[in-house]
């Protein structure tokens, strides 16, 4: 899949937008010495970022093998449907822009009746992004990101056709998309509410189209930086042509309730 028509233009709103959209407050209540907008030392652009840490259970929803001897992947390969993980990942902003990485396991195993072989479905490894973000005001935030998988997706499966497991693997993914934070400035008991969601479609590579929504507390900031617990659900649905066989396609769609414990500093 070619690479969407108004990528351009929106990288040039963007820019656009985020040299007049902004939210300043002031850096002396959080920072101080170097780090003070008012200090005759020196100032560096707000650097934040954050740890997370989300214990997810994974439904495999509708899928499929089309081509020789393909099938449901529920029916026919019998994928265990719902297996927890825990998935990790760190942010790193300065300024408007950030650095993601994330690292999501992904295995689902099953059996073909009448074969000794089992089918087996990967797609884990660590996903690399970018966000440029159009407004910020504290920590609500809104903009638009790229993230670039360094795994592919690979379903492994009997088949009477050959004497060893068939292979179907899918490309390197690179998407774009967008991501919104808010956290209201006012809390209770300095306890405040945190709403996150993103969103992301298919560039290049392998067609993965990904949204994710979550909610929770956050507790009140401090110097060395605040925590909060949440709560949300996160859909994925991936495509992919087998790169060796063109009349193999996969279809898959993952889904499912996740608990995130982050940390900010």
């Amino acid at each position: 899949m070619n690479a969407i028509p108004w990528t351009r233009f929106l990288l040039i709103a963007a820019i656009c937008v985020a040299a007049t959209v902004n939210c300043v407050q002031p850096v002396s209540a959080q920072y101080f010495g170097v780090f003070d907008a008012f200090s005759p030392l020196a100032w560096f652009p707000g650097v934040e970022g954050d740890v997370k840490a989300r214990l997810v259970q994974v439904h495999i929803g509708s899928g499929s093998v089309s081509g020789p001897e393909g099938g449901s992947l529920a029916g026919t390969f019998h994928l265990n449907k719902d297996v927890w993980f825990i998935d990790s990942a760190v942010r790193f902003q300065l300024s408007r822009l950030s650095v993601r990485v994330a690292y999501e396991p992904r295995e689902f195993s099953g059996f073909r009746p009448g074969f000794q072989t089992e089918a087996r479905f990967s797609y884990s490894g660590l996903r690399l992004g970018g966000d440029l973000d159009f407004i910020q005001c504290n920590r609500t935030r809104f903009g638009v990101d790229v993230d670039y998988d360094f795994f592919t997706p690979k379903f492994t499966y009997p088949t009477n056709i050959l004497p060893f497991p068939r292979v179907a693997s899918g490309a390197n993914a690179l998407t774009m998309g967008l991501h919104a934070t808010y956290n209201p400035l006012k809390t209770i008991f300095g306890v405040s509410g945190i709403i996150d969601a993103r969103v992301r479609w298919p560039m290049t590579g392998t067609e993965v189209t990904d949204w994710e929504i979550d909610a929770g507390l956050a507790s009140p900031s401090t110097l060395l930086g605040s925590w909060a617990v949440k709560a949300g659900y996160r859909g994925t649905r991936l495509s992919f042509v087998d790169a060796d066989v063109q009349d193999i396609r996969f279809e898959n769609i993952l889904q499912g309730w996740f608990t995130e414990f982050a940390f900010y500093y």
